[in-house]
């Protein structure tokens, strides 16, 4: 009799177990279907919007802003860059350069390298048949300054050309062969990536006895022999404070040791 009541009781619990769990089981569908109805009408309404956005935008088409009177404008040169949104007409190499070479800035440091070089000359470092390289030459004012001086081959050299004065080239690899030049003119040697390797690659084109002139900002003998160092085929002729450009520089002239 015990043993058929235990029997009852425990089906009785397992009944209960799997009642629960049928209820659990319809309160878990039943939420889940819930949050899909919510997902959907939610997806609906986003598409509906989107949908109400894009006509609307193509509905309202903006007007030109050049009404059609207007007179037509005569066609420019599409920008070289686009730091400078100005409109300019396309002006050839010759008018260019005509317009930059007349300029007061340009005559005036042309005329300080003409000073510079004319004490070169004066020291007997520099003759008309020279050769003259210079290197990092920018725009080419001290390759004019020398040609107007009389020099007849004088090369500059810069990362970006700038014809016909200044032709492209890696001052830290010249495409010159060994001892090309009499002279080697840097005004920009404490600006190189590698000094020693720019220092150096002055020193190849120029010809035994040739000279190496830089130009770096007013220093005392200490920097002025940091700066002889990188010159490893070189010494020093002299050094001396002089104004170029309106700044204080220091001119530094080096020959070659094979001299």
């Amino acid at each position: 009799m015990f043993h058929v009541y235990q029997y009852n009781s425990i089906q009785d619990t397992l009944f209960c177990k799997e009642e629960r769990s049928q209820k659990l089981r319809s309160k878990r569908t039943k939420m889940e279907r819930n949050i899909q109805g919510s997902l959907n009408k939610v997806s609906f309404v986003s598409i509906t919007i989107a949908t109400l956005i894009t006509v609307l935008l193509f509905l309202q088409t903006p007007k030109a802003s050049i009404p059609p009177s207007t007179t037509q404008k005569p066609r420019l040169r599409f920008p070289n860059s686009t730091c400078d949104s100005t409109p300019r007409r396309y002006l050839p190499l010759s008018k260019k350069n005509a317009r930059l070479w007349s300029s007061k800035s340009w005559m005036t440091q042309v005329s300080s390298f003409t000073q510079f070089f004319t004490q070169l000359h004066q020291m007997g470092l520099l003759q008309q048949h020279s050769k003259v390289l210079c290197v990092s030459a920018g725009a080419g004012h001290e390759v004019m300054a020398l040609s107007k001086m009389g020099l007849e081959d004088v090369k500059g050299v810069e990362l970006i050309e700038s014809l016909p004065l200044v032709s492209r080239a890696n001052p830290h690899n010249l495409p010159f062969s060994d001892g090309a030049f009499d002279v080697a003119f840097s005004s920009h040697l404490m600006e190189a990536l590698y000094p020693m390797r720019y220092a150096g690659e002055m020193e190849r084109t120029v010809r035994k006895g040739g000279l190496c002139v830089v130009v770096v900002d007013e220093c005392g003998e200490e920097e002025v022999k940091e700066i002889v160092s990188l010159f490893r085929q070189s010494r020093l002729l002299g050094s001396s404070n002089v104004t170029l450009n309106g700044r204080r520089v220091t001119r530094i002239i080096m020959r070659h040791k094979s001299y």
